[in-house]
């Protein structure tokens, strides 16, 4: 089970940093930063981030509880 709460986080974290730095370089065009730029945003950032690793940490851990059982039977 922690293997899959480890694997959903790292994934999560994976995809919310990377879709970051895409928008920093393709939306900002390397001018200024997103979290100097608007404050609120990157508090939702966080918090955004900090939701999905949550959410993707128990889809992890529920789908390989999932196949630990399916194993078993």
């Amino acid at each position: 089970m922690l293997a899959g709460i480890l694997i959903g986080v790292v994934v999560s974290t994976l995809v919310c940093w990377g879709l970051l730095f895409f928008w920093g370089a393709v939306g900002l065009r390397g001018r200024g930063s997103l979290f100097d730029t608007s404050p609120t945003i990157a508090n939702a950032f966080f918090i955004g981030w900090a939701v999905i690793a949550a959410i993707s940490a128990l889809v992890g851990a529920m789908l390989l509880k999932g196949k630990r059982r399916e194993r078993t039977e």
